[in-house]
């Protein structure tokens, strides 16, 4: 009995693992989603809440910064849908722009995406 259930898992897993990329490469899978604020244009305050989307196979870590080329350096982090306080930068009356990357359980990542407040 146990044999059975070794191989019905790793028929599962292969299966996802080949079927996951397929649905990407077909435009099926959704693009990520960051919204600032709830998606508001304008925010006095430095501290925000994100609220990100992605699809399934992205989930498994996450990275933020502040500037594009500090993401290449920021650490990956477990997956959240929501980050209650984001520490935008200081600066009066300029736009702030959150980047954020995504990576799936075998390691590949996306592509940068960005969020802007005014």
């Amino acid at each position: 009995m146990h044999k059975k259930q070794i191989y019905i898992s790793i028929f599962v897993s292969t299966f996802f693992l080949l079927f996951i990329p397929f649905i990407s490469v077909l435009g099926v899978t959704p693009a990520p989603y960051i919204a600032i604020n709830e998606g508001a244009e304008r925010t006095t305050k430095r501290r925000v809440t994100l609220t990100l989307s992605v699809p399934k196979n992205m989930n498994s870590g996450m990275k933020l910064a502040h500037s594009f080329d500090s993401l290449k350096t920021a650490d990956w982090r477990p997956f959240q849908r929501r980050i209650e306080e984001w520490l935008l930068p200081s600066g009066d009356g300029e736009d702030k722009i959150v980047y954020i990357q995504f990576k799936d359980i075998l390691g590949t990542e996306s592509q940068a995406y960005s969020a802007v407040i005014h």
